[in-house]
């Protein structure tokens, strides 16, 4: 059994409404999860980003996830953007939970991200945009602080600027996309030592596509 994190950077996991059609901003990525954990009745997957799988009727819950192997690591908190960025850590830690791996899906992300911790190139503390505090800073602080090796997917290869962020110094293995190449990041080696060092990732071209077509 494995304990993997799941999540999309930016936008919401919108599993409300899928059978109706669904939000195509996420449904690939919800898809891809629904998917996972329906063929991997053994791993239990723990959402890390934003998502509305609280609002499920326990039927539909059960419809979509008949294992029961999904678990909300930040839904339970409140929607007040200077505290929810630490949350999913939070609530890892309370119920010891190791992440061995994480599935990322790439999306709006800003250079910075986590509030309160990021120095500024004046020795400020940088004031991220409320967006970014909600949206990207809550799996970007998740990974940093458990160091789990993990997968980035960017099916628009717009996203690849989520593992670009200046705050995320836990970068990914390889990154899947529509695309082949390398890419480089400018990042902090550690929230204690923020002096910029730059990473080579690798970005591979999987058909990531056709995700948006699982059923």
């Amino acid at each position: 059994m494995s304990n993997i994190g799941f999540a999309k950077t930016g936008l919401q996991l919108q599993f409300t409404g899928l059978s109706g059609g669904g939000k195509f901003n996420s449904d690939d990525h919800c898809k891809l999860l629904i998917n996972l954990c329906y063929n991997n009745p053994d791993d239990n997957f723990y959402i890390i980003g934003q998502n509305d799988l609280r609002r499920l009727s326990y039927s539909e819950k059960v419809r979509l996830f008949p294992h029961d192997n999904v678990f909300d690591a930040l839904g339970w908190s409140s929607n007040d953007a200077d505290s929810k960025w630490s949350k999913p850590v939070e609530w890892l830690n309370q119920y010891n939970v190791n992440l061995e791996y994480a599935i990322i899906g790439g999306g709006p992300t800003l250079n910075v991200n986590v509030p309160f911790k990021i120095k500024t190139s004046s020795g400020s503390i940088a004031k991220p945009l409320t967006f970014g505090k909600r949206g990207a800073a809550p799996v970007i602080h998740t990974l940093n602080e458990t160091g789990v090796k993990w997968v980035g997917l960017a099916d628009d290869p717009r996203c690849l600027n989520t593992s670009l962020a200046k705050d995320l110094f836990n970068k990914p293995e390889i990154i899947l996309s529509q695309v082949n190449k390398k890419i480089k990041s400018k990042h902090i080696q550690s929230y204690e030592n923020q002096e910029l060092i730059e990473h080579e990732i690798e970005v591979v071209y999987c058909n990531i596509e056709m995700a948006c077509n699982l059923d």
